[in-house]
């Protein structure tokens, strides 16, 4: 998937091109190696200096460690691995004038989260859904295909970084911690709405407290 033939010859020695498309086919097999693959893309792009290309591989990242990290928690390496991403990785794609500020334990949730929505949803309570149609349903609920409250709630979370930051990012800020916080509501209710209340884009303070997601614990 990263080489492509060159005039035509079957031979895959030239690298493709680092695309959105690209980053979504890796996303779409969820696998360890597709994890790997995208950790090094971001590599290569920070030392390319290619700064959007930056930003959307660690999103991409974000969006493959959600749908996997539940996964990994039967083997005990959940903890250690969604740590080493929060905390190494996943800020080196942070936007400009941000820090990505979740915890691996933050993501554990998420991602928890991510696979219980995906059980309620009308194709996810089918029975025997391989791997591949299981990731095929989280991505499109990440998508917002199925409404925006699973994209708000489970969406990276960054904090204001260095000195004058610009108003514009500060109220950014804002608006997604209100929309973050509305997403959960809007998960948490039974009859969840697909889209935010205009008063969530009006100006007010910062709420401080980050409210719970209110699933289940992981052990049960």
């Amino acid at each position: 998937m990263l080489f492509e033939p060159v005039g035509g010859i079957e031979v895959y020695w030239q690298r493709a091109k680092v695309t959105v498309v690209l980053m979504r086919k890796l996303e779409r097999i969820a696998s360890p190696d597709a994890l790997a693959a995208l950790t090094w893309l971001l590599r290569e792009a920070i030392v390319q200096g290619n700064r959007k290309n930056t930003e959307r591989l660690a999103r991409s990242i974000y969006t493959a460690l959600l749908i996997m990290g539940i996964e990994w928690q039967n083997r005990e390496l959940a903890e250690p691995l969604l740590k080493l991403f929060a905390q190494r990785i996943l800020p080196l794609g942070s936007p400009p004038h941000r820090r990505f500020c979740m915890s691996g334990q933050d993501m554990l949730e998420c991602s928890a989260a991510l696979n219980l929505i995906m059980y309620q949803t009308t194709d996810g309570k089918r029975r025997g859904l391989t791997w591949l149609q299981r990731v095929h349903i989280m991505r499109r609920l990440l998508a917002g295909m199925t409404g925006f409250h699973v994209v708000h709630a489970l969406a990276p979370q960054y904090i204001s970084a260095g000195t004058n930051v610009p108003a514009e990012v500060i109220h950014r800020l804002e608006q997604d911690e209100r929309c973050r916080q509305w997403g959960w509501s809007s998960i948490n209710a039974l009859q969840p709405e697909p889209f935010p209340p205009k008063s969530i884009w009006l100006p007010r303070p910062l709420d401080a407290e980050r409210p719970a997601p209110g699933y289940p614990p992981l052990s049960s």
